[in-house]
């Protein structure tokens, strides 16, 4: 549980229309006790939603406002992601289990529940009829009718972070050293000589719309792009805030990121969110 912890205040983020990108303060979220783990973007790319660790959500630009009673187990929550359709959502705990809001739909968490390493990130299918789990060590679990994607054991068990759906099927998992497992035919490799001699640890990644590139985030907030997705450069940030989110704008090339007090910066062609 520690390493989970530890892992999840390493960070994630996402994108504005500026060279230099806009560190963005969110007073309500910034407000809050508890650390942020992850981001769910709405379907217009022009907001979302920020999940923290005990399952709070925190709604911004137009997204719809969720909201659930506090869990008396206080279970840890690792990732979140949005409904299709905009108006649900799902967060994912680090032993399996799933909080719904909205229109997301109620799927059968005993295997995953049952699953002894701790999960760390989740990806929902395009049509929304299912969702799959990743753990730390690079076994995925399927809810609900997403395909089932074997995966043989890595010798040196590498550290997973994130993972995502390709639009055109299959899966993208990112390690924390810049490697990437892919699951079915549909996910295209990508080079990835820079991120693997890269000596921070990465923590997120976001896939183009298209699905035919992705971005990977470090620790200190530098984007790796692959395959067809566009180059975000920004300069170091001097007070070095800890990202734990990144997210990529359903509808345009636009990025958000997330650091663990709740602050978004963002890079693209769709704006600031209010």
């Amino acid at each position: 549980m520690n390493l989970q912890i530890q892992r999840r205040r390493f960070v994630k983020w996402s994108g504005l229309g500026l060279g230099l990108g806009a560190l963005l303060g969110r007073p309500a979220a910034a407000a809050m006790q508890s650390v942020f783990v992850d981001l769910a973007l709405t379907p217009s790319g022009r907001g979302g939603w920020m999940l923290d660790l005990m399952g709070n959500v925190t709604p911004f630009g137009d997204a719809p406002v969720f909201s659930a009673p506090p869990d008396p187990d206080r279970p840890l929550c690792v990732a979140v992601g949005a409904t299709p359709s905009g108006f649900g959502l799902y967060a994912l705990t680090q032993d399996g289990n799933l909080r719904t809001w909205g229109d997301a739909l109620l799927f059968d968490t005993s295997a995953a529940r049952s699953h002894y390493v701790p999960f760390v990130d989740m990806a929902i299918t395009r049509s929304g009829d299912g969702l799959w789990a990743l753990d730390l060590f690079g076994e995925v679990v399927s809810f609900g009718a997403a395909p089932v994607f074997v995966a043989p054991p890595e010798p040196d068990r590498p550290v997973f972070v994130a993972l995502g759906a390709s639009p055109t099927g299959g899966l993208h998992a990112l390690t924390q050293n810049g490697a990437f497992r892919t699951f079915g035919r549909g996910a295209p490799p990508f080079d990835t000589v820079a991120a693997l001699s890269h000596r921070i640890p990465f923590v997120d990644m976001a896939l183009t719309p298209s699905g035919d590139g992705l971005w990977a985030l470090d620790l200190l907030g530098k984007v790796f792009s692959f395959g067809a997705a566009p180059v975000f450069n920004d300069p170091p940030d001097p007070d070095k805030p800890v990202f734990v989110a990144l997210g990529a704008s359903p509808s345009s090339s636009g990025l958000y990121a997330l650091t663990q007090e709740g602050h978004l910066k963002t890079w693209g062609d769709f704006g600031a969110p209010v």
